[in-house]
């Protein structure tokens, strides 16, 4: 019972992750970036020197992300107990599929929690800067808009690793990790039945 109740978290966890992701790397971004550019949007306020829809959809994309966040992290630390719990108490480190899962789960967590509290808020402040500056500095605009470019490849590359290994994740977890026998006392042969009486 404890097994399946840690699946269960398990699958969860992986599902909303994976599919949280998916549907927010390939399919709204796409979306966003081509919907809200085409109505040439003007945002009050914003600095004629930027492309003003692309800006719009860049801070609505963004607020997406960082609603997710949350929910990503939650996931990933589910998945985390999830396996360690098993782990402890119900499947065998000699089984390589095991291993294997333990592995993507701690990469997996390493990368989530490095893109979330170490590139993500540096490409915000970035971001940031380089609006602030871009009509009184403009050098210093360009600055932070080359480092806003860089650590904003990063993150993509990142979220591209995190769907690769939770992909990877969901196989080996599907294919190779099964469900541990339970450990039954034997059960004791039949005796013989007795000879008829002749």
């Amino acid at each position: 019972m404890g097994f399946r109740i840690s699946q269960c978290f398990f699958w969860l966890a992986l599902a909303v992750y994976f599919g949280g992701l998916a549907a927010l790397g390939p399919l709204a971004a796409y979306e966003i970036f081509t919907i809200i550019p085409e109505t040439h949007a003007q945002v009050p306020g914003m600095s004629s020197h930027l492309n003003q829809p692309k800006q719009l959809a860049g801070d609505v994309f963004g607020h997406i992300l960082k609603a997710f966040n949350p929910v990503e992290l939650s996931c990933a630390v589910v998945l985390l107990l999830a396996v360690g719990v098993q782990m402890a108490l119900y499947l065998k480190w000699r089984n390589m599929w095991n291993v294997l899962r333990v592995l993507l789960v701690c990469t997996v967590v390493v990368v989530t929690f490095f893109d979330r509290f170490y590139t993500f808020p540096r490409v915000w402040r970035e971001h940031r800067l380089w609006v602030k500056n871009v009509d009184q500095h403009p050098q210093r605009a360009a600055a932070h808009r080359k480092k806003f470019e860089y650590l904003h490849a990063q993150s993509e590359h990142l979220g591209e690793l995190e769907l690769l290994l939770l992909l990877a994740l969901l196989l080996v977890s599907a294919a190779g990790v099964q469900q541990p026998q339970r450990s039954g006392k034997k059960m004791l042969a039949p005796a013989p039945a007795d000879s008829a009486a002749s």
